[in-house]
Formats: structure tokens, sequence, C-alpha cells
């Protein structure tokens, strides 16, 4: 059975892992949906535009940082459950 702070760092990873996908799900629909504002908007003020180019780099933002963290925490999970399994299987 595994000790308390195997078990917490277990949800923990899965964790910031599920929050960083809902991260770059909402980031992918809301950059969308901004990029689509910014194709058809039409004859808009400047200040539209400005509101919406700032919109698109903070989605873009969200999106890079969601997915680079989600990479990394990925990346530990997979790592921890490898060497897992070369574990079990030299016993």
């Amino acid at each position: 059975m595994k000790n308390k702070s195997e078990t917490l760092r277990t949800f923990y990873l899965y964790g910031v892992g599920i929050v960083t996908i809902v991260m770059l799900v909402f980031g992918v629909i809301a950059f969308t949906s901004e990029v689509l504002n910014l194709v058809f908007l039409r004859a808009g003020e400047a200040s539209e535009w400005a509101y919406s180019i700032r919109d698109i780099v903070r989605n873009a933002s969200l999106i890079v940082v969601g997915g680079l963290m989600f990479l990394y925490h990925w990346k530990i999970i997979s790592g921890e459950r490898h060497a897992k399994k070369g574990v079990k299987s030299d016993e």
C-alpha cells in the first residue's frame, strides 16, 4: 500500500493535469472566438480592435502556459509510472 505522501503526490499531479487541460480547453475556445470576432469585425472602432487583440494575446498565453504545465506534469507522471513498472517487473 502506498504511503500518505505518495498518495498525496499522485492526487496533486493528476489534479494539476486536469486543471491544465481545462485551461487549455477554455483558452482554445476563447482564442478561437476572439480571432473570429476580429476577422469578422466590420467597420469597428479602433478600441474594439485593441480589446480583441488584447484578448487574443491573453488567451494565447493561457494556452501556452496551460500546455507547458500539462506537459511538465504529465512527463513526471509518465516517468513515475514507467519506473514503477520497471520495479515490479524486476521482482
